[in-house]
């Protein structure tokens, strides 16, 4: 689990991860800017072993160990604000 100032992460028994909170830059992954308090999964990412997030920034960690991230991927604007989807970086590995 990550809480932070602005939102707030899960993962569940079952790797899906939720998130729900502050959605003013469109942290939230739903295609929205709407605040929204109630828990939403993450569409598009499954398998997941932890998550991360702040103000502008989710992250999930796969089981896998790709790191999934939706910092700085706008997929779309509404009104002046970005709205982000998942992007996978390279795995992390020791």
């Amino acid at each position: 689990m990550s809480i932070n100032w602005y939102n707030t992460m899960a993962v569940t028994a079952d790797g899906s991860a939720w998130i729900w909170g502050n959605n003013a830059y469109g942290q939230l992954v739903d295609g929205t800017t709407v605040v929204n308090a109630t828990p939403r999964r993450i569409a598009g990412l499954a398998n997941v072993k932890n998550v991360a997030s702040g103000d502008r920034v989710m992250l999930a960690l796969l089981n896998d160990g790709s790191v999934w991230s939706c910092r700085g991927v706008p997929i779309i604007t509404i009104n002046s604000a970005r709205v982000w989807r998942p992007r996978q970086y390279s795995a992390c590995r020791r």
